[in-house]
């Protein structure tokens, strides 16, 4: 699989996935240490480093909501939580068409292809 994902629990996925990954705490990518909450600057480099999915906590978002460029394909409840950040994970689509529009971004085509299931 060519996708890339994007997680801020990143250890596990990296060893199972078999995709390529962003840690967007910065951990295993260097360049996001010290931005954690700065969404500015992770959205940008989540585009920049081509993320298709991105595994996040909803309730870390400022307002505690997802924006609307995130496609929810999947929640994962963890049990007896002792290491993530909470116990509600979801894994996301990002939307890029949408975050750009979102953005006041002229639409125009991306670096990449979207995937069909976009």
């Amino acid at each position: 699989e060519t996708s890339v994902v994007a997680s801020e629990p990143i250890g596990a996925l990296a060893l199972f996935s078999e995709r390529r990954t962003a840690d967007i705490y910065g951990l295993t990518t260097p360049a996001m240490l010290g931005h954690y909450s700065d969404w500015d600057f992770t959205w940008k480099f989540l585009r920049e480093a081509r993320a298709d999915y991105l595994v996040y906590y909803p309730r870390f978002f400022p307002g505690e909501a997802p924006p609307h460029w995130l496609r929810p394909l999947k929640t994962v409840w963890i049990q007896d939580n002792r290491i993530v950040g909470d116990s509600i994970l979801e894994v996301y689509l990002i939307d890029w068409l949408s975050f750009g529009r979102a953005r006041g971004a002229v639409p125009g085509p991306l670096p990449w292809k979207e995937r069909p299931d976009s």
